[in-house]
């Protein structure tokens, strides 16, 4: 490393410490093919290094405090980071969407999304990628991994990754399922009121855009990973109390890589911060390694 990387790295941990890195952040807009503009948040890194694409959870925006922890923490050390919006089909999406919103997006569409954005990270000069999501963001990349393999991506780390629905504790979860289905059967077009993720009940949206998501079960979710043909380690807390209690497990014993971060919620806030930090930054320095690059 130059001494002026030197210089640069410490200056940026300065500023990091200060709570001022969202200064160095670039906004990057990419318009889509159907006319929308996406929105990215953009963090330029040293070139010897792999870009990651840091995707936000349900509703969420690259503004969400967990992805704003991952994105200053992995560019202080030297990263390129892309934290993408999906837009959700909202024009320049900067914001979160209600639950109670009108939602006519589907996890195809965020899928048509991401490989653009992949595009756009290769037009810059990025040939290889790590792709870290968080909650049902890894959902999402999951399943834009299971349809659109690509070359570039060396790595996959999905951080409190579990079932889609999130809310599996919900008693008529099912019922709302059998109704979206019906719905589907009928051709039934109107919105519909589910429950996901944390949208009780409230969550408006045509029945076939609904199951979009929750056609992602655990064992479609299990039997995805297993088939990725790349290096995947996810991430978890050992409080998420959002997961089913036997999920870690079943994780480990299908062979999907596993790293357990003591005292961490859903969202790795808290005391556990630092430990998750440094987790995923070691995972993504092996993946480095491994990828010869």
């Amino acid at each position: 490393m130059t001494e002026r990387r030197r210089l640069l790295r410490g200056l940026l941990l300065c500023l990091l410490l200060c709570g001022n890195v969202a200064s160095l952040a670039e906004q990057r807009t990419l318009t889509l093919p159907n006319g929308l503009v996406a929105v990215a948040d953009y963090r330029i890194g040293e070139s010897n290094m792999p870009a990651v694409l840091v995707l936000h959870g349900f509703l969420q925006t690259h503004y969400f405090s967990t992805i704003r922890l991952i994105t200053d923490y992995l560019h202080v050390h030297g990263y390129t980071v892309l934290a993408p919006n999906l837009t959700l089909g909202v024009n320049r999406r900067t914001a979160p969407l209600a639950c109670d919103a009108i939602h006519h997006h589907n996890i195809e569409q965020g899928n048509a999304e991401l490989k653009h954005w992949l595009e756009w990270l290769r037009a810059q000069g990025h040939r290889h990628v790590v792709l870290a999501g968080h909650s049902s963001g890894s959902s999402q990349l999951l399943s834009f991994l299971s349809h659109h393999p690509s070359p570039n991506v060396i790595a996959f780390f999905p951080l409190g990754i579990g079932p889609v629905k999130g809310a599996h504790n919900y008693r008529n979860f099912t019922l709302q399922v059998d109704r979206a289905r019906q719905m589907i059967a009928a051709s039934d077009q109107q919105l519909g009121r589910f429950s996901i993720g944390f949208c009780r009940n409230n969550y408006r949206a045509p029945a076939k855009d609904f199951l979009s998501y929750l056609d992602w079960s655990e064992d479609r979710m299990l039997q995805a990973l297993r088939s990725l043909p790349l290096p995947v380690t996810a991430v978890l807390g050992m409080d998420d109390n959002w997961l089913p209690p036997d999920w870690a497990q079943r994780l480990h014993q299908q062979g999907t890589g596993l790293r357990m971060i003591e005292g961490a919620n859903h969202y790795f806030s808290g005391d556990a911060e630092t430990a998750f930090q440094q987790t995923l930054l070691e995972l993504i320095k092996q993946s480095h390694r491994q990828g010869k690059l």
